[in-house]
């Protein structure tokens, strides 16, 4: 996935971090060419902490209602 937006996620973005709190970060990406004809198709890259949702994909959540 190529990543058009990345942004902070979790208690650093609601600044309810604390001293030990991780950095979390999401983002929306778009697939190249070959992936999205062929079968190798991506619907997210990363976990947890650090992840990044093709763009389908996060349309579908956010028309889903998805919070992240």
């Amino acid at each position: 996935l190529t990543p058009i937006v990345i942004a902070r996620a979790g208690s650093h973005l609601y600044g309810l971090q604390r001293p030990d709190s991780d950095l979390d970060s999401m983002g929306i990406g778009v697939m190249t060419r070959e992936q999205k004809l062929g079968l190798n198709q991506v619907e997210q890259q990363g976990k947890d902490d650090h992840v990044v949702y093709e763009v389908t994909k996060w349309l579908r959540l956010a028309l889903n209602g998805n919070p992240t």
